[in-house]
Protein backbone atom coordinates (compact mmCIF):
# COMPACT_ATOMS: atom_id res chain seq x y z
CA UNK A 1 0.00 0.00 0.00
CA UNK A 2 1.23 3.82 -0.69
CA UNK A 3 0.48 6.84 0.79
CA UNK A 4 0.03 9.96 -1.16
CA UNK A 5 -0.41 13.79 0.78
CA UNK A 6 -3.71 15.25 0.06
CA UNK A 7 -4.60 19.09 0.07
CA UNK A 8 -6.41 19.80 2.52
CA UNK A 9 -10.22 19.71 1.76
CA UNK A 10 -13.63 21.24 2.29
CA UNK A 11 -16.32 18.94 1.76
CA UNK A 12 -20.60 20.39 1.35
CA UNK A 13 -23.34 18.07 1.55
CA UNK A 14 -26.74 18.58 0.62
CA UNK A 15 -28.98 15.71 0.47
CA UNK A 16 -26.95 12.54 -2.02
CA UNK A 17 -25.17 15.66 -3.59
CA UNK A 18 -21.41 16.24 -3.06
CA UNK A 19 -19.16 19.18 -3.27
CA UNK A 20 -15.42 19.46 -2.91
CA UNK A 21 -13.11 22.13 -3.10
CA UNK A 22 -9.26 22.31 -1.78
CA UNK A 23 -7.57 24.81 0.57
CA UNK A 24 -4.69 26.53 -0.13
CA UNK A 25 -3.42 26.10 4.02
CA UNK A 26 -4.03 23.54 6.35
CA UNK A 27 -6.33 25.83 8.60
CA UNK A 28 -9.52 27.53 9.43
CA UNK A 29 -10.72 28.89 6.71
CA UNK A 30 -12.75 32.12 6.44
CA UNK A 31 -15.34 33.72 4.58
CA UNK A 32 -13.05 35.36 2.12
CA UNK A 33 -10.58 32.30 1.66
CA UNK A 34 -9.18 31.09 -1.72
CA UNK A 35 -10.35 27.55 -2.97
CA UNK A 36 -8.83 25.84 -5.52
CA UNK A 37 -10.27 22.71 -7.45
CA UNK A 38 -10.11 19.51 -5.87
CA UNK A 39 -7.07 17.51 -7.95
CA UNK A 40 -9.27 14.70 -8.29
CA UNK A 41 -11.45 12.52 -11.00
CA UNK A 42 -14.82 12.89 -10.53
CA UNK A 43 -15.15 16.34 -9.61
CA UNK A 44 -16.16 19.05 -11.78
CA UNK A 45 -15.57 22.99 -12.27
CA UNK A 46 -18.08 24.28 -9.80
CA UNK A 47 -16.97 21.58 -7.13
CA UNK A 48 -19.95 19.03 -7.42
CA UNK A 49 -19.19 15.54 -7.40
CA UNK A 50 -19.88 12.22 -9.67
CA UNK A 51 -21.32 10.19 -7.04
CA UNK A 52 -21.07 7.19 -9.37
CA UNK A 53 -19.65 4.39 -6.97
CA UNK A 54 -19.63 6.20 -3.83
CA UNK A 55 -22.01 4.85 -1.04
CA UNK A 56 -23.72 7.38 0.21
CA UNK A 57 -23.86 8.10 3.98
CA UNK A 58 -27.38 7.64 5.59
CA UNK A 59 -26.35 10.32 8.13
CA UNK A 60 -26.06 14.13 7.10
CA UNK A 61 -25.11 15.76 9.93
CA UNK A 62 -21.37 16.41 11.50
CA UNK A 63 -21.03 13.72 12.84
CA UNK A 64 -21.00 11.67 9.46
CA UNK A 65 -18.20 13.65 8.11
CA UNK A 66 -15.47 11.17 8.20
CA UNK A 67 -18.09 9.09 6.38
CA UNK A 68 -18.26 10.59 3.76
CA UNK A 69 -14.55 11.46 3.48
CA UNK A 70 -14.19 7.46 3.35
CA UNK A 71 -17.23 7.12 0.84
CA UNK A 72 -15.62 9.76 -1.39
CA UNK A 73 -12.04 7.85 -1.04
CA UNK A 74 -13.33 4.65 -1.93
CA UNK A 75 -15.44 5.42 -4.67
CA UNK A 76 -13.97 4.76 -8.37
CA UNK A 77 -12.38 7.49 -9.79
CA UNK A 78 -13.42 7.00 -13.40
CA UNK A 79 -13.24 10.16 -15.29
CA UNK A 80 -11.95 13.47 -15.42
CA UNK A 81 -15.36 15.27 -14.72
CA UNK A 82 -14.67 17.47 -17.96
CA UNK A 83 -12.01 18.44 -19.72
CA UNK A 84 -11.03 21.39 -17.62
CA UNK A 85 -7.64 21.47 -16.03
CA UNK A 86 -7.28 19.90 -12.54
CA UNK A 87 -3.64 20.40 -11.97
CA UNK A 88 -0.89 22.87 -12.91
CA UNK A 89 1.67 19.73 -12.66
CA UNK A 90 2.84 19.26 -15.79
CA UNK A 91 1.46 15.72 -17.48
CA UNK A 92 -2.12 16.14 -15.07
CA UNK A 93 -3.51 13.97 -12.71
CA UNK A 94 -1.80 11.08 -13.13
CA UNK A 95 1.92 11.90 -13.23
CA UNK A 96 0.73 14.30 -10.42
CA UNK A 97 -0.39 11.31 -8.17
CA UNK A 98 2.94 9.31 -9.41
CA UNK A 99 5.07 12.38 -8.44
CA UNK A 100 3.93 12.73 -4.89
CA UNK A 101 3.54 8.65 -3.73
CA UNK A 102 5.71 8.77 -0.44
CA UNK A 103 5.82 12.62 -0.15
CA UNK A 104 5.28 14.03 3.20
CA UNK A 105 2.55 17.35 1.95
CA UNK A 106 0.82 18.27 -1.05
CA UNK A 107 2.12 21.18 -2.94
CA UNK A 108 -0.19 24.03 -3.33
CA UNK A 109 1.52 25.14 -6.32
CA UNK A 110 -0.25 22.01 -8.11
CA UNK A 111 -3.45 23.42 -6.97
CA UNK A 112 -5.78 25.51 -9.77
CA UNK A 113 -7.19 28.70 -7.86
CA UNK A 114 -10.53 28.74 -8.70
CA UNK A 115 -12.44 32.25 -8.86
CA UNK A 116 -14.78 31.74 -5.70
CA UNK A 117 -14.70 32.62 -2.08
CA UNK A 118 -15.89 29.93 0.87
CA UNK A 119 -18.56 31.90 1.53
CA UNK A 120 -19.56 32.07 -2.31
CA UNK A 121 -19.02 28.27 -2.18
CA UNK A 122 -21.03 27.39 0.69
CA UNK A 123 -24.50 29.87 -0.57
CA UNK A 124 -24.09 28.17 -3.96
CA UNK A 125 -26.88 25.63 -3.90
CA UNK A 126 -26.07 24.27 -7.70
CA UNK A 127 -26.07 21.17 -7.96
CA UNK A 128 -26.27 19.58 -11.24
CA UNK A 129 -22.40 19.75 -13.14
CA UNK A 130 -20.85 22.56 -14.50
CA UNK A 131 -17.28 22.40 -16.65
CA UNK A 132 -15.81 26.30 -16.88
CA UNK A 133 -12.06 25.81 -16.30
CA UNK A 134 -10.31 24.61 -19.73
CA UNK A 135 -6.83 23.85 -20.50
CA UNK A 136 -4.43 27.13 -20.47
Amino acid sequence: MHSYPHPPLLFKINGSNVWIRALGANRRPTGKSTLYLAPYWNCYDNGSVCTGTMKIPREKSVTAIEDWEQSFFRSEFIHAGGAGKRTTYPGGLPAMWQSLQRKPQFPRTYLVKVKQTLGEFVSNHESQTQNENRAR
